[in-house]
């Protein structure tokens, strides 16, 4: 399952274009908190892998873009409205789950670049 998972989330970088790239994220989110409360306890655990791993490669896609600050802002903007809003549609145990995994993933990625540039400014 975690194979699929990372698959599924390798997607992402098949998409070139960075507009649609990021609607692809987008989209995993909104469909992630819309389809979550209908799924059986028994496959809670395969979709929070999905949501590590594509939250991984969203971290990726930024990484590859050499942290581009714009690119950052778009990112946290559409996770803010899609998943840490108060008013999101997002699950409690997606928000959870997300609070959980966040700077893990950050750090797995990016933990080099990301406090070297802090060191800079």
């Amino acid at each position: 399952q975690e194979e699929l998972s990372n698959n599924i989330s390798q997607l992402i970088h098949l998409i070139e274009n960075m507009d649609t790239r990021h609607l692809f994220i987008q989209t995993f989110w909104q469909t992630v908190n819309r389809e979550w409360n209908g799924l059986d306890r028994l496959r809670l655990d395969k979709f929070y892998m999905l949501i590590r791993m594509m939250l991984r490669q969203s971290f990726e896609v930024l990484k590859r873009n050499e942290w581009n600050e714009s690119l950052i802002e778009r990112f946290l903007n559409m996770l803010i409205m899609e998943v840490m809003h108060p008013d999101s549609h997002a699950p409690i145990g997606i928000k959870l789950h997300f609070i959980d995994i966040y700077l893990e993933e950050l750090a797995t990625v990016g933990a080099k670049e990301v406090s070297s540039k802090l060191y800079d400014i």
